[in-house]
């Protein structure tokens, strides 16, 4: 997987969907990627999204996040 792990966590009961925990995800890195983007002399650097939201489930292995139901 390409790109730097940052890690913070969150309260998964505060959201009640994959949407809303993007939301809160994005609240969370909003300055620090506008941060890379100044930073980046290309532009375009960024292409397809900002970022890719993944977890880590209990066997260690890293999923996407919404390849499982919310509930």
């Amino acid at each position: 997987m390409d790109g730097v792990p940052i890690g913070r966590k969150v309260e998964l009961k505060e959201d009640g969907s994959y949407a809303d925990l993007s939301a809160t995800v994005d609240k969370l890195f909003r300055s620090l990627l506008a941060a890379q983007r100044d930073a980046a002399a290309a532009p375009d650097a960024i292409a397809g999204g900002e970022y890719t939201l993944v977890y880590e489930d209990d066997e260690g292995d890293r999923m996407l996040v919404g390849d499982v139901p919310w509930q």
